[in-house]
């Protein structure tokens, strides 16, 4: 048997809860106790993290881009990655652009057109989207908020949010 220490964190599923479970032999888990609240993550301009990182979602640094219709909130940095979540206003436009690492987007909520190398496809809750490093993309949100997990494969691309003011948490 393996213990396994869990952290939910998804305001959009409505999940915020830490605690320890005990993974049976077929897989299935049990929870058996309850844990403490993990540490504020700390600022994303700690650029020297070397040690693991447990966070809470409600305490994660938040960021506002300068017309206030996307809001970011900074889940993890590591050297090798970003984890954040998007939530864009209703009828927002994010213009062409392009990274020098992959993207992952999963929608958890709303959707809209995506536009990946020049094509369009209509994503909503459940739509995974990659974007592979140096490729065009854009997204018109449609007439909901939407909510995305977005992965970068290196930090570089979340590097524009540090230049966004922040926003406390909600």
């Amino acid at each position: 048997m393996k213990l396994l220490r869990l952290c939910l964190v998804g305001a959009m599923v409505g999940l915020t809860a830490c605690s320890t479970a005990q993974i049976q032999d077929d897989s299935t888990a049990t929870e058996i106790g309850e844990c403490e609240p993990a540490e504020d993550m700390g600022s994303p301009d700690d650029d020297e993290r070397t040690d693991p990182i447990v966070g809470v979602y409600e305490t994660a640094p938040r960021f506002l881009s300068p017309t206030e219709e996307i809001a970011v909130v900074w889940l993890a940095e590591g050297k090798n990655a970003y984890l954040g979540e998007l939530v864009l206003a209703p009828g927002t436009e994010v213009p062409i652009h392009t990274h020098q690492s992959e993207e992952y987007l999963l929608f958890m909520h709303g959707g809209g057109v995506m536009t990946v190398d020049g094509q369009d496809v209509e994503v909503g809750p459940g739509s995974v989207v990659l974007v592979p490093a140096d490729t065009e993309h854009a997204f018109i949100n449609g007439p909901d908020e939407t909510i995305a997990i977005q992965v970068f494969a290196s930090p570089e691309g979340a590097q524009r949010y540090r230049d966004w003011s922040r926003a406390q948490p909600q």
